[in-house]
């Protein structure tokens, strides 16, 4: 691929990032619309993390997804999906940087998660591996399984 083609990819990323953020402001808080600029302003920067890989990019997600978790309490129909992002993000920066406490608060998200994924459900078997990924890392740097 041309080097001009990827400088267009991040002219384009960056330009994205940009118009995330603006919406993210002008979203008033607690606004559906404000919800769903967080989950976009997650999602471009998320492809940027995905290619670049700074932290920095990393932090800021990982915000962002506890932001989105507060919009969806329990009963909410995005639930699911915005835990289990939340979780993600928290395992991610626990493998880069070594924060245990990131995989220590991943945890319950992958209880709760695996508890809106019943068996039978589509996402049950996924729910579960990552769930008991999470407890044999844990286990494996010899911390106690208290939570």
């Amino acid at each position: 691929m041309p080097l001009r083609y990827w400088g267009m990819l991040d002219f384009a990323l960056e330009k994205n990032i940009a118009l995330s953020k603006a919406l993210l402001k002008g979203a008033a808080l607690g606004h559906p619309e404000h919800y769903l600029a967080l989950v976009d302003l997650a999602e471009v920067l998320h492809r940027r993390f995905r290619r670049e890989e700074d932290g920095k990019d990393l932090d800021e997600i990982t915000t962002l997804r506890h932001a989105t978790a507060e919009f969806t309490p329990p009963g909410h129909q995005e639930r699911f999906v915005t835990i289990t992002n939340l979780a993600d993000c928290l395992v991610r920066r626990f493998w880069n940087k070594g924060i245990m406490g990131d995989l220590i608060e991943a945890i319950p998200l992958r209880r709760a998660a695996l508890e809106l994924a019943p068996s039978g459900h589509q996402e049950h078997r996924v729910s579960l591996d990552r769930l008991m990924q999470c407890l044999e890392r844990r286990l494996s740097n010899g911390d106690s399984m208290e939570v």
